[in-house]
C-alpha cells in the first residue's frame, strides 16, 4: 500500500482529469464510517499523515479558508436563532427594564455567540464558543424533547471531536458526525418497523404527506398522490439513509436523498411541520461534502445581500402563499411548542437544502480539503504514548453517536420512550402490546412499562393534558386534505406536567400510560397546597409477549402467567391513602424512565 501522499489531487480548474486520482485499497477490517480517508481522497480531499506538518492546517482558520467546519458554524449559529427567540419572546425595548436578569442572560449568551459565529465562522474559538454556549444554553433551558437532544449530541460530536490542528479536528469532527447520522437514521428506521405505521390510516407518514399537499399550491394534485404507498417509500428512505452514509461511496446521492427527505417534512402548515428537527440536520450533512459544501459557501458569498434579501421576501409571502390567500390570512397557524417561526424556519430549510443539493451536484472539480489520515503510513507518530493518545480522542468523538444508539434503544429495553427518537413513528412497546414487527419485550426485564393504568375518567388538569390531542388546531385545509386522502386525524402529544398553558383540544378521551407516570404526576400534585381531584383508572401488570422465551430463562428471569388486572380503583387527592400512588420517584428514576401516553388497541402518530 503506497504512501497517502501520493492520493493529493492536482488544483481545482486544471480539468476533470483532477477530480479523480488512483484509490488506494481499504486495509483489511478498516471501518467505513471512521476510515472514508481513500474515498474522500477520489472526491477532491488532501489525504495527510497524522506526523506531518501541520502548519498549514492549524493556520487555515486564521487565514480565512473556508472549510467543512465554517459552512457548519455559519449554518449552526442560524439554526441557535431560533431558540433565542423561544427564549426571549416578549422582551421589547418597552419591557426590558423590567426583565429579570435570569430571564435575559441565556438568550444574551447564545445571542453573543451566534453573532461571533456568524461574524468569524472561520475563527476555531468563534466554533468552540457557539458549541459550549449552545450545549449550555440548551442543557439548562431546553425542553425534554428529541429534537433538543439531538442539538446537543451535535454540540459535544463537535467538541469531543476538538484539535488545536484544525485538520485534525476537520478529520474527526466528519468521522463523529457520520457515526452520529449513521446511528440517528438506523434508529429512527427500525422504530418504523411496526404494525402501525404500515396502516395508511393512522400511519405519521401518510398524514404528513397529506399535510404537505394539504398546501395551497398543491392541492390540486392530491388526488393523484397515492398515500397508501407513503409507509412503504418512508420507510425505504430511511433504511437507505444510513446504509449510505455508512459506506460513504456515493456521498452526493445521500446529501439529495435526505435534502429531500428533510425539507419534506417541515413544509406541513404548523403545528404538523417538523422545521425544528429538519433545521438542526442541515448543519450536519456539510460534512458528508465537506469539499462540495465550503466551495458552494465561497460561491455564493459575494451574493449575501441579496439572497438574505430574497429570503426575507419569501418570509413575508410564505405564510399567505401556502394557505392561500394573500387578502390576508383568514387562517391562524398555532405553533407548540410556541416559537412562533414557521415560516422563517421552512423557507430556511428550503435554502439550506437547496444549496446542499446545489452544491453536491456542481459540475466543477471539488476544491482540495486537508485532512489527516486515520492510518497513517508514510510518517508514523514519534512515540507509542502519542499514537494511543491520538486514537483515545479518536474513539471520544465517536461517543455521541454510541449514546444516540442507546437513548434510541431505550424502548425496547422498557427504560423510557419519551424522549427516545420515536416520535412520529407509531411505535408502541408498553403494556406488554409492542406493535413491533420483530422487537417485543425480551430486553425489557425491568417491566416498568408493562405495569400500566388505563384512565378512564379524571378532573385533574395535569392528567386530564396528559395527552392533548393537535389535530383540532390544524387549519381546515389540512383537516380536509386529510378526510379526502382517508388518513385519520390524530396527531398526539404528552406535554410535561403544568406545561399546556392552552384550553383542552377536544373532549376527554381514555389513554393509558406507565405507571410510573402516573405516579410522578400525582405524588407532585399532592406534595403541593391544596390538591384537589379525582382520577378513576383500572392497572395493569401485564405479562411479557416474548420472542425469545429461552433469553429470560437463561437470565433467570420468570414471565407471569397472566395478565394481574385491577379495574375501576378512584383516587382523591384530597383524600389521599394510596401510599405507592403519593411516593415520589426516586431522583435517578425520575431522570432515567419517561414515558408518553399510549392506546392499547391502536397507536396513532404521536409525537
Amino acid at each position: 500500500m503506497g504512501s497517502k501522499r501520493g492520493l493529493t489531487p492536482s488544483p481545482a480548474g486544471q480539468g476533470a482529469r483532477a477530480e479523480r486520482q488512483p484509490v488506494a485499497s481499504h486495509a483489511k477490517g478498516e471501518s467505513p464510517i471512521a476510515n472514508n480517508t481513500q474515498a474522500q481522497a477520489a472526491n477532491g480531499l488532501h489525504v495527510q499523515d497524522e506526523g506531518q506538518s501541520s502548519s498549514s492546517s492549524s493556520s487555515s482558520s486564521a487565514s480565512g479558508n473556508t472549510d467543512a467546519l465554517t459552512v457548519f458554524t455559519s449554518l449552526w449559529a442560524q439554526v441557535m436563532i431560533l431558540q433565542v427567540v423561544k427564549l426571549a419572546p416578549s422582551i421589547t425595548l418597552g419591557k426590558l427594564a423590567d426583565v429579570k436578569l435570569s430571564e435575559l442572560s441565556w438568550p444574551a449568551l447564545l445571542a453573543t455567540a451566534c453573532l461571533m459565529a456568524m461574524l468569524m465562522p472561520h475563527a476555531g474559538g468563534a466554533t468552540a464558543y457557539l458549541m459550549v454556549a449552545s450545549l449550555t444554553v440548551l442543557w439548562f433551558t431546553g425542553a425534554q424533547s428529541n429534537h433538543v437532544f439531538m442539538d446537543m449530541a451535535i454540540c459535544i460530536a463537535v467538541l469531543m471531536s476538538f484539535s488545536t490542528n484544525r485538520a485534525k479536528w476537520l478529520t474527526r469532527t466528519i468521522s463523529s458526525m457520520r457515526a452520529f447520522l449513521v446511528a440517528l437514521y438506523s434508529i429512527t428506521a427500525l422504530h418504523k418497523m411496526n404494525a402501525d405505521w404500515e396502516d395508511p390510516k393512522y400511519s405519521c407518514s401518510s398524514l404528513m404527506l397529506a399535510g404537505v399537499f394539504a398546501l395551497a399550491p398543491l392541492r390540486p394534485l392530491l388526488s393523484f398522490v397515492p398515500i397508501e404507498l407513503a409507509p412503504r417509500y418512508a420507510t425505504v428512505t430511511e433504511v437507505m439513509l444510513p446504509l449510505l452514509v455508512s459506506l460513504g461511496i456515493c456521498d452526493r446521492l445521500t446529501i439529495i436523498l435526505g435534502s429531500v427527505f428533510h425539507a419534506v417534512i417541515c413544509q406541513m402548515l404548523s403545528p404538523m411541520s417538523v422545521y425544528p428537527f429538519s433545521m438542526l440536520m442541515a448543519p450536519t450533512y456539510v460534512f458528508l461534502i465537506p469539499d462540495r459544501a465550503p466551495a458552494m459557501f465561497d460561491r455564493m458569498k459575494p451574493w449575501a445581500a441579496l439572497i438574505v434579501a430574497t429570503y426575507a421576501v419569501v418570509c413575508r409571502v410564505w405564510t399567505p402563499l401556502m394557505v392561500g390567500d394573500f387578502g390576508g390570512s383568514q387562517e391562524t397557524l398555532f405553533e407548540y411548542p410556541a416559537y412562533g417561526c414557521w415560516a422563517p424556519g421552512v423557507v430556511w430549510c428550503n435554502f439550506a437544502y437547496a444549496s446542499l443539493v446545489v452544491a453536491a451536484v456542481w459540475p466543477s472539480p471539488a476544491r482540495p480539503v486537508a485532512l489527516v489520515s486515520a492510518h497513517p503510513v508514510a510518517e508514523p507518530l514519534k512515540t507509542p504514548l502519542a499514537k494511543v493518545s491520538d486514537a483515545r480522542r479518536s474513539g471520544i468523538s465517536l461517543l455521541p453517536a454510541f449514546a444516540t444508539l442507546l437513548f434510541g434503544l431505550a424502548p425496547y429495553f422498557g427504560v423510557r420512550n419519551y424522549p427516545a427518537l420515536a416520535m412520529f413513528s407509531n411505535l408502541r412497546t408498553e403494556g406488554g402490546r409492542s406493535n413491533h414487527n420483530f422487537m417485543q419485550d425480551d430486553l425489557d426485564v425491568l417491566g416498568w412499562q408493562r405495569d400500566f393504568v388505563t384512565v378512564h375518567e379524571t378532573n385533574i388538569s395535569s392528567l386530564w393534558l396528559a395527552q392533548v390531542d393537535l389535530a383540532p388546531l390544524f387549519t381546515p385545509a389540512t383537516r380536509a386534505a386529510l378526510a379526502t386522502a382517508g388518513v385519520k386525524a390524530e396527531f398526539w402529544i404528552t406535554p410535561p406536567s403544568q406545561a399546556w398553558p392552552y384550553a383542552p383540544t377536544r373532549s376527554f378521551q381514555p389513554y393509558s400510560m406507565p405507571f410510573l407516570e402516573l405516579r410522578r404526576r400525582v405524588a407532585a400534585l399532592r406534595q403541593g397546597p391544596g390538591p384537589v381531584g379525582f382520577v378513576r383508572y383500572t392497572r395493569t401488570k401485564a405479562r411479557a409477549q416474548l420472542a425469545m422465551p429461552w433469553l429470560w430463562a437463561w437470565l433467570g428471569v420468570r414471565n407471569r402467567d397472566a395478565d394481574l388486572i385491577h379495574a375501576n380503583i378512584t383516587y382523591s387527592l384530597t383524600r389521599g391513602g394510596d401510599t405507592e400512588l403519593e411516593e415520589p420517584l426516586p431522583r435517578w428514576q425520575a431522570s432515567l424512565a419517561r414515558f408518553r401516553v399510549f392506546d392499547v388497541a391502536y397507536s396513532p402518530c404521536r409525537h
